[in-house]
């Protein structure tokens, strides 16, 4: 990732409304679409970050990972 962070787009594919972020080094970015949400955040001493999602259809599940700075995977 660059030091100045990485842009993201997003679009409403039904209204074609749309909108685009700067994410900063050290921040993340979850997309969600309902009705998928995220339901709780817990934040942990160590640095990490715990999000529950819910209304998560499984049979349509989509997954981008993007390379990490840092921290571990394992």
């Amino acid at each position: 990732m660059s030091e100045r962070g990485i842009r993201v787009t997003a679009e409403d594919l039904e209204t074609g409304e749309g909108s685009e972020r700067v994410i900063e080094p050290g921040n993340y970015c979850l997309v969600v679409a309902s009705p998928c949400y995220v339901a709780s955040e817990q934040h942990h001493a160590n640095g990490t970050t715990t999000l529950i999602l819910k209304g998560r259809d499984r049979s349509r599940m989509a997954t981008v990972q993007v390379p990490t700075t840092g921290g571990s995977d394992g």
